[in-house]
């Protein structure tokens, strides 16, 4: 058992972390962050000086196939899934979302559901 411990990652281990305010303000950080970078790159192509982005012909990070909604857990990462954990919400384990207001929630049969975590109506 040791050396299966040992074979996961470090961000392996650290990987599935309950959902809580913090997560979410770390989020609202995050997109905060992203948009006065945006503001001060349109400022700087409005006063000329760039020109040429290339961020422009750059699609960008693009979700991770094997971490979409409805799909098991990665074989990977199962070994180093705590059972606790199971059908509370966690921290988004794709990278693609992390500034996005989401968290997913591991059934006991370790398939992904994942949730939006902004207000909502009803």
């Amino acid at each position: 058992m040791t050396e299966a411990c040992d074979s996961i990652s470090e961000e392996e281990r650290s990987l599935f972390r309950p959902f809580t305010r913090e997560s979410l303000q770390a989020i609202e950080a995050r997109i905060a962050d992203e948009e006065a970078k945006h503001r001060e790159l349109e400022r700087k192509r409005a006063e000329g000086e760039i020109r040429y982005d290339d961020e422009d012909e750059d699609e960008g990070p693009q979700p991770d196939a094997t971490l979409e909604q409805g799909v098991p857990v990665p074989v990977r990462m199962q070994g180093s899934f705590p059972p606790e954990l199971a059908s509370t919400p966690l921290e988004d384990i794709d990278s693609f979302y992390s500034n996005q207001r989401t968290f997913v929630v591991i059934s006991k049969g370790k398939d992904i559901f994942r949730f939006s975590a902004t207000n909502a109506l009803y």
